[in-house]
């Protein structure tokens, strides 16, 4: 057996739960909160914002021209135990509303 060849046999086999692990979905998930009204007020977009990150998630663009809202993202499970259902009791306004939708890419 050659140098190379030995080289070759004593490597560390590829551990496949890192493997695995490079290849599993994102752990968080993307949503994007419009408002109806293109001049809602600052301060309720604050408010909104905030609840956001009060309840574990983080604001990654806010939209001000041609829409109003601002996109998030929050943990995968989060989501899904009521954290958009608490966001939207926090947040409500009725002389404001809004909608959230899940941010995915959009093809023509």
């Amino acid at each position: 057996m050659s140098t190379a060849d030995k080289a070759g046999s004593d490597s560390v086999p590829l551990d496949n739960d890192v493997a695995a692990a490079s290849n599993a979905q994102p752990a968080f998930a993307s949503y994007i909160i419009r408002y109806e009204i293109l001049d809602t007020p600052d301060s309720v977009v604050n408010i909104a914002m905030k609840a956001i990150k009060d309840l574990g998630g983080s604001i990654t663009h806010e939209y001000n021209t041609v829409m109003r809202g601002f996109s998030i993202t929050v943990p995968k499970g989060v989501a899904l135990k009521g954290v958009l259902a608490a966001f939207k009791e926090k947040a409500s306004v009725a002389d404001f509303p809004f909608t959230i939708e899940e941010d995915k890419p959009v093809s023509t």
